[in-house]
C-alpha cells in the first residue's frame, strides 16, 4: 500500500505508520497540508475500491 501510494504521488505525500503486536497505525499526510487518511479513523485500505477513494481524497487535497 505505502509503495503504491508513493509511486502515484511521489514527493507529494508522507505515509507514516507504526507496527505493533496488537494494532498498528497507517496515516497519509499531504506534504505541507492535512492528514487525508488515518487507519484508526478511516479503517483499512485493503482493496482497490478503498485505494481509489483514498487517491481521490489525496487529489482533492492537492487541488486546494
Amino acid at each position: 500500500m505505502k509503495g503504491e501510494l508513493l509511486k502515484r504521488f511521489p514527493d507529494k505525500i508522507e505515509v507514516v505508520g507504526e507496527k505493533s503486536d496488537v494494532r498498528g497505525t497507517f496515516d497519509v499526510v499531504v506534504v505541507g497540508g492535512d492528514k487525508v487518511h488515518s487507519k484508526t479513523k478511516d479503517g483499512y485500505v485493503d482493496n482497490g475500491t478503498k485505494l481509489n477513494a483514498l487517491c481521490e481524497r489525496i487529489n482533492q487535497a492537492l487541488a486546494v
